[in-house]
Formats: C-alpha cells, structure tokens, sequence
C-alpha cells in the first residue's frame, strides 16, 4: 500500500510506507482530545530519520540523516567552520539563504546556553553563542574567516546575565580568528587591531595599535561649508589644569594635553611652524609696528569661569586694541546656534541655542609685531648710541681745547 489514510474524529491517520523489500512500515498519527498530532513508531518513540521531503523544485529538498541532523538542499553533511552541527545545513545557489518573518512584532533568533541541563548557571568568559563566516580552501570549507561571539562578562546570577560582544577576524596567513574589537557589558569599545586589549575592565574606550605603526585614522569627506572635524564635548563646565579634553603620552610621561581651561601644556622648545620660504607668497616687509604696540595696555585679569582665588592671567583687552590695531582682532565663537530638537510628536526637548561671539586676539600675529617693534627700538637704541658717542668725543674734543686755553691763560 502507498499511502492510506484511515480518520474519523477520534480515530487516527495511518501512512503505510512500503518498504523496499515490499513489507509495508506504518507511522501512526493518533488524534488526541485536543485537536494535536503525536509522531511516534509502535513503541512511543518519536522518529523522523532518515526522512526524504521532495518539494518539487528538485530532489531531496529536505531530509533528515540517520543521525538526527537536518539538510536543506542537500543529502550529505559536511563540516562548516570546523563544526558538524546538530540541525546543519542550509545548501543553495539562489535567493536568500534564510529569512524570519514575524507578523506584528520583530523577530527573534536566540542563541542560548547553560553549564548542564536543564538550567545550570554559566560562569564569567563561557561563550554564550557565536555565528561564524567560513569559505572553502579549494579542501574544504572548515577554516573561519570571522565570528561574533557573545561571552558572559562578569558574574551572573538570578536575572542578572552580565554580558560582552567580541568580533573576531582571522588574519592574512592564519587559520582562525583573533579577538579584534570587544564590547563589554559597560558599553566600552575595546579596539585591538593585531595586538591585545589593554584593559579589559577599564571604563574607558581605546583603540589599540601594533609595533608595525598601526593608529587610528579619521577622515571627513564632507566639502560643505558646514564641515567640522572631531568634537569633545564635556556635559559639565570643568575649567581646570588637572582634566584634559587630549592627551598624550608615551612610556616615558606625558608629552602634550590640551587641558579643561583652554590651555595646552607641552614640552617647551619642541613646537614648529611651517616657515619655508617656497611655501610663501605675497611676501614683504613687515610695516613699522611701533605706533601700534605702545598702545597696547597690558592687564592683569580673571577670566569669568576662573575662581578668584585663581593666579591672575597677563594679557591685553581686545576692545582697547582694536582701536590701535584692529587687523590682529578675530571673532572668538562661544556658542555655536542650534535649533530646538524636538520628539515625534513636536514638543521641544532642547530648547534653540543662540550664537554667542565675543572678541579674540592673533597672538601669535602680536607676537611677531612686538618682535618687529623690539627690532626698531634696537635700530634707534643703536641710532642714539651712535650719536652719544660721536657727542661723547665732541665734548672731549672741546674739554681737552678748553683745558688747553685754560693752562695758558695762567
């Protein structure tokens, strides 16, 4: 027999398979009182394998091998990623390989994992699941290119499952993955690049090079007028010399920091400003400066986020030297405008911020000009040493006639 279906409400649904022998094997589908099948052979044991499904498209669209395992598209298992899995594998040329669909809600997949059946604790650094990339070596396809693997990250325990995401690739050369970058269960990114992490548990971000030069590299292709580079904004107004917004530093200290209150401390002598000649153009001599720095009023002063206990800043006033000098005065921008930004409903969540500019200095450009009026004040210092002298030899010259006049009137 082929096939025979013998139902009533409570009866069963019987399939007889002939076997190749000619001897009929029959699964059984008994109803039950609530409405669901049981799979089971004569003895109560559920059993689908070795198991056949033609859809049609082509042969042996699904089966189930004698050990349990499940093949899509395929009749012969084969390690993937150095793994032969349990329900393995999906084989196609076209289309997509996979696809979940849930209606009204997103969609789960869920890797999960215990210390033992059914719900034994796992302990911090067992890998929870991983998803794994392997290509075929022209051998086989067992060697992994990638993984992302989902690790415990601290002590777990009830509803409490501390977790981190680590991204591993496998180098040019190699034949598995090394940890790249790291996630922990904080929200700190940890960039390894070919060397180690170097803290772990650190609540920081870093990003790690290698001895062969590796650094990090930013680069904004934006050409609009609009383009900025990177922005460190601190939520609270530290204005200090121990906070840094940069810093630099190697095995032997710090070498450079921008720091909260504006200031840059660095090594002294080691700045260098491009001043060759061949980068120039429009060149020409620097305009007398000495009418305009002898109005310059030099101040002692407190910024307005400075503490009064604070060591006065030297400096000058911008509004009192631009009445001298105004090509050395430029806008300061305090606050840059923004709009409101506003939730999906339009209710302003941050109210609009309007542009604050105050009034800066060219230091650097007052620099220069104080040199240039150092260098005059030298040309006439020498102008009057010269003359100081030549009146100095005058007066000699006249001292020793009036001597002379003086001894023979005696």
């Amino acid at each position: 027999m082929g096939l025979k279906l013998n139902g009533a409400t409570s009866g069963s649904i019987e399939i007889d398979v002939p076997a190749v022998a000619g001897t009929d094997t029959a699964i059984t589908i008994p109803a039950t009182t609530g409405g669901e099948f049981i799979v089971s052979d004569s003895s109560g044991n559920i059993d689908l394998g070795p198991l056949d499904i033609n859809g049609g498209a082509s042969d042996d669209s699904v089966n189930i091998d004698g050990n349990g395992r499940l093949l899509v598209g395929t009749t012969s298992s084969a390690n993937v990623g150095s793994t032969v899995g349990a329900v393995q594998q999906i084989r196609y040329t076209t289309g997509v390989g996979l696809s979940v669909t849930r209606d009204g809600a997103a969609s789960n997949i869920v890797l999960a994992r215990t210390a033992a059946a059914p719900a034994s604790i796992v302990s911090n650094g067992d890998l929870i699941g991983d998803i794994r990339w392997a290509g075929a070596d022209n051998t086989d396809i067992e060697t992994q290119a990638a993984s992302i693997g989902c690790y415990v990250d601290g002590t777990p325990g009830s509803t409490d499952m501390p977790g981190r995401l680590v991204f591993s690739t496998t180098a040019d050369s190699a034949s598995s993955p090394t940890e790249r970058v790291r996630i922990t269960n904080a929200g700190w990114f940890k960039a390894a690049g070919n060397s180690t992490i170097h803290s772990a548990t650190g609540a920081y971000h870093e990003f790690i090079g290698d001895s062969n030069g590796g650094m990090m590299f930013i680069r904004h292709r934006n050409s609009g007028s609009s383009s900025n580079g990177v922005h460190i904004y601190f939520d609270s107004n530290f204005n200090n010399s121990t906070q840094y917004f940069l810093r630099a530093e190697t095995s032997g200290g710090d070498k450079f920091r921008v720091r909260t209150n504006g200031g840059i401390a660095n090594f002294q002598s080691n700045d260098a400003n491009l001043c060759d000649e061949r980068e120039k153009k429009n060149i020409e001599t620097l305009d007398s400066t000495w009418g305009c720095l002898k109005n310059w009023e030099l101040k002692k002063f407190h910024y307005n986020e400075d503490a009064d206990t604070d060591d006065k800043r030297y400096g000058v006033i911008a509004q009192q030297v631009a009445e001298h000098c105004p090509e050395v005065i430029t806008d300061w921008v305090k606050q840059e405008a923004k709009d409101a930004e506003l939730d999906e409903d339009g209710n302003v969540v941050t109210p609009a911020q309007e542009e604050i500019v105050r009034m800066g200095v060219k230091e650097q450009q007052m620099m220069w000009m104080a040199i240039k009026a150092l260098q005059e004040a030298q040309t006439r210092i020498e102008t009057l040493e010269a003359a100081n002298a030549s009146q100095a030899a005058t007066i000699a010259t006249l001292d020793a006639r009036l001597t002379a006049l003086e001894g023979g009137a005696e």
